[in-house]
């Protein structure tokens, strides 16, 4: 999202500009429509991402942003079929990854990063327009345009080695690179424009985590199997591959069973937890998010989050239905349901962590790490929270436990925010999930586990239905 200054120029002329318009021949942008405006603000733009800002004239009112390639959208016959088709679109991407529509509605000004997510050389819309609760267009359409820049050679290259199962990876400089291992019949007589490619394809929804810089190591023993021939491939990404394929051929010594379940963690003895011996977080601001009666059980559902700049322990429990605070004494317990799918949990479970079915982590969890990846982490799964008030402040203890018995204990007292539209008689349903959507964003310090190599799940999409 870094634009060069030959690039401004161009830009400036050509691509900086905000609208809010209906196409030619749309008869829909009238009176039926509320008068609500977009603010929209494109920054930090490269080859292959942008920083967008959008700020409704209506703060309290209900919207949806993302981009578009301009030739898509030049491609719709009126602005209100562009915006039902992109409501349908969105509808059917959050369906194939199990989660809710709702999650991507946003309320007030909105921010998001597209990090790596945009093709270099390319002209782009950021749109936005209001929705009602049930995801239909309520305003004319805002589009503000944007081009990335062009992508880059790189003159990076690669030396590859393999110690067992551990891949380490030594770039000639810190330009950004892709690599992976695959099984080394997996591209027999392929080209290596089309093995490149067909690696990237194929780690579309998870392809920032396979994007490095630097010296880069990961074991990958749990995956290999012992006997077994296994290339490595690496080369320079910037939106397209910028470098040619270096590749490494080698045979796994090891006892490995190609069992995926493995993580490579550092405990060595449950994938669960890298932990090693008992802790004590030490937290120095504490959130809360309410997501209303998530589980239709007549319970309330949240999650209380107590983190420093490092560290992270975020705990989701029942309250009672009539609760309008975490307050309370909860005891870790697994997630359950009848055979109909309904929870049959109750008030006073906080749930154990789990992993989802991508390899995320759900609550509850302990995170410890600097920057964007997480270096130490435990899925709770046993112990207990006590959560009271006094005036203003809370008071939190937590006596956890991971699966190898290592003690995870922590001690709060002060404010805890808790998300906007807590308890409302506005659409709780919708309110619920906008919050999951905001503690997505919040509890995303730590947005992936270094060790697993996979995208750390949103909240919003935990045990959803």
């Amino acid at each position: 999202m870094k634009f060069r200054n030959l690039f401004v120029a161009i830009f400036a002329m050509v691509a900086l500009f905000a609208v809010s318009c209906d196409k030619s021949g749309d008869n829909n942008g009238g009176s039926g429509l509320s008068d609500m405006t977009f603010s929209i603000k494109v920054s930090d733009i490269s080859a292959v991402s942008a920083t967008v800002e959008v700020t409704p004239s209506d703060v309290t009112a209900l919207y949806y942003f993302d981009k578009v390639e301009k030739s898509v959208y030049a491609a719709s016959n009126s602005d209100m079929e562009f915006m039902k088709g992109r409501i349908n679109h969105l509808k059917a991407w959050c369906e194939s990854q199990g989660t809710t529509p709702v999650s991507s509605i946003s309320v007030g000004t909105d921010s998001y990063t597209y990090q790596n997510e945009l093709t270099p050389d390319t002209n782009y819309y950021i749109f936005a327009f209001g929705v009602d609760s049930r995801l239909n267009p309520v305003t004319k359409l805002a589009l503000k345009g944007f081009h990335t820049e062009k992508a880059v050679a790189s003159n990076n290259t690669f030396a590859i080695s393999v110690d067992g199962g551990t891949i380490t990876i030594t770039p000639s400089n810190n330009d950004q690179y892709f690599w992976d291992v695959v099984p080394s019949d997996s591209y027999a007589g392929e080209s290596d424009a089309y093995i490149m490619n067909d690696l990237i394809s194929q780690r579309k929804g998870t392809l920032s985590y396979y994007l490095v810089s630097g010296v880069d190591t990961y074991d990958y023993s749990g995956y290999l199997t012992a006997g077994e021939s296994y290339t490595v491939y690496a080369f320079g990404y910037n939106g397209a591959p910028n470098t040619a394929l270096t590749s490494y051929v080698f045979t796994y010594s090891g006892s490995g069973s190609g069992d995926d379940s493995g993580s490579g963690s550092t405990g060595g003895e449950d994938d669960s937890t890298t932990l090693t011996s008992d802790i004590t977080v030490t937290p120095t601001d504490a959130e809360a998010y309410y997501y209303g009666d998530f589980y239709e059980n007549n319970t309330q559902n949240w999650i209380v989050v107590l983190y420093n700049s490092t560290e992270e322990l975020a705990v989701e429990c029942l309250s009672a239905a009539n609760a309008t605070t975490p307050v309370g004494q909860y005891a870790i317990t697994d997630y359950a349901a009848n055979d109909n799918g309904d929870v049959t949990n109750v008030v006073g479970d906080a749930f154990a962590g789990d992993f989802s079915e991508d390899g995320g982590i759900l609550p509850t969890y302990y995170m410890a790490g600097e920057g964007e990846y997480a270096t130490t982490w435990a899925l709770v799964m046993s112990g207990t929270i006590s959560v009271s008030a006094s005036g203003s402040n809370y008071n939190i203890t937590a006596n956890f436990a991971d699966a190898l018995d290592n003690k995870i204990k922590a001690n709060y007292t002060g404010a805890m925010p808790i998300a906007e539209g807590e308890i409302s008689t506005a659409s709780v349903a919708v309110k619920s999930a906008l919050n999951r959507s905001r503690a997505h964003r919040t509890l995303g310090r730590f947005c992936s586990v270094a060790h697993l190599r996979t995208p750390k799940a949103s909240p919003k999409a935990v045990r959803a239905k």
